[in-house]
């Protein structure tokens, strides 16, 4: 049965709590519990509310203190939308809720705080990881929705061109070595790892990660969280005793784990880690500056790539879109720039959007550029001929840079020129 929409009309029990509303809400199990006579409506909203998000696919909820009350905001597909404006007096409640559920301490509003809980959508686990920051008006809370549903994804679930699935697929065949995935937050960089690890994961492999936090649980791995005491490094460290075939590290951060996630890789483990460069070809460097040797990353690398993960055109509704000639001219400009061409068809959104979407748009998918660790390309990374290392990324059949494959992608009435352009910055 479809629930009714949240307005003061069609849910009196906690319609008294908002100032205004968009989209519907529906039924979900309770985890957020009644503890006064009072509390009842905002329950019954918290209730509402995660499930919600969940079944839309969201993958953060926003709340925060505004000029006109509580705002709670839900970002679906990369774009952050208010949804509900509550009104003042619901927001201390739901500042105690969400602490109360994180075990986290009520009084405290002066620190930044972390915690997490857990809830029930449709016979599944969702974790929330919470986040509680003071600001100029009142607590600023930000919950991350961690989706089983995603981590059990699975590689052919992952849009990619035929020949970059090719490169991964034989990366992960290699029993030692290193594979990276590289850019910025909200980039698709733990989904695709995680599919990575599913493809490994056998009952004769042993699979451990080092995470700050644990974004998901992998069936059989051992998973170590991150803490004060227990960094990557020393986690890593620790793990080189037990006995493993793959390793996860969440991030490499500083040189100290560099060091050591390169020594795993060169000894017997296959490695799997992110790292924050814009390209693939600048993550070289970015080890260099790290204080790596470069004969131990020229050893170790099987396979960088760098990721995005834009918002898809809506294959009903989008348009077609002329490049100008200013728009031909910079891209020229830019590094992969003068292999593009511009004479077939390319695509942008339709901002009025149709019936199978809402402004042109459906779904997020990832750009790629994969950069293989060959015989030319280790002896380029030794001698620091950075020159000879980007002739042998174009020579490789797979590679091509981020700019290039969102118009390539544009053209595919994938993803929108506009968007594919951002990356001639």
């Amino acid at each position: 049965m479809n629930a009714p929409d949240l307005v003061v009309a069609t849910q009196p029990d906690f319609a008294s709590l908002l100032v205004s509303s968009t989209g519907f809400l529906h039924n979900g199990l309770d985890r957020f519990i009644s503890t006064s006579s009072g509390d009842g409506k905002l329950v019954e909203f918290l209730n509402y509310l995660f499930p919600t998000a969940c079944r839309e696919g969201a993958s953060d909820i926003h709340m925060r203190h505004h000029q006109n009350g509580f705002q709670v905001r839900i970002r679906t597909d990369g774009v952050l939308r208010e949804r509900f404006l509550l009104n003042s007096n619901a927001a201390r409640e739901i500042n105690v809720k969400i602490r109360s559920r994180c075990n986290l301490e009520v009084s405290d509003t002066e620190s930044p705080l972390d915690g997490k809980f857990t809830v029930a959508v449709d016979g599944r686990r969702v974790d929330i990881r919470v986040s509680i920051l003071p600001s100029d008006l009142g607590q600023s809370i930000v919950c991350r929705i961690l989706d089983e549903a995603n981590a059990a994804r699975k590689i052919a679930d992952i849009w990619m061109p035929s020949k970059l699935r090719a490169a991964l697929m034989e990366a992960l065949e290699e029993e030692e070595g290193l594979i990276l995935n590289v850019g910025p937050t909200g980039s698709g960089k733990t989904t695709t790892l995680y599919a990575c690890l599913d493809h490994l994961n056998e009952p004769d492999i042993h699979i451990m990660t080092a995470e700050d936090p644990i974004e998901y649980t992998l069936r059989g791995a051992t998973q170590i969280a991150v803490t004060a005491h227990r960094t990557f490094a020393r986690i890593l460290r620790a793990m080189l005793r037990q006995d493993f075939e793959a390793g996860l590290i969440g991030e490499i951060r500083d040189g100290e784990t560099a060091g050591v996630t390169l020594t795993a890789a060169n000894t017997g483990h296959l490695m799997l880690s992110t790292l924050h460069t814009r390209n693939a070809l600048s993550t070289i460097t970015r080890f260099l500056d790290l204080g790596v040797k470069a004969y131990e990353i020229a050893d170790a690398i099987r396979l960088v790539t760098a990721q995005r993960l834009p918002r898809r055109l809506c294959p009903s509704c989008s348009t077609l879109h002329v490049p100008t000639d200013e728009q031909i001219k910079r891209i020229k400009t830019k590094h992969g720039g003068s292999r593009i061409e511009f004479d077939r068809p390319f695509y942008a959104a339709n901002p009025s959007g149709c019936d199978h979407c809402r402004d042109g748009y459906k779904g997020r998918i990832p750009i790629m550029e994969m950069l293989v660790g060959t015989d030319s390309l280790r002896v380029a990374i030794e001698r620091g001929d950075r020159e000879a290392m980007r002739e042998e990324a174009f020579a490789q059949p797979q590679y091509a840079p981020l700019l290039q494959a969102g118009i390539d992608m544009s053209s595919q009435r994938l993803v929108d020129f506009r968007t594919a352009l951002k990356f001639a910055q």
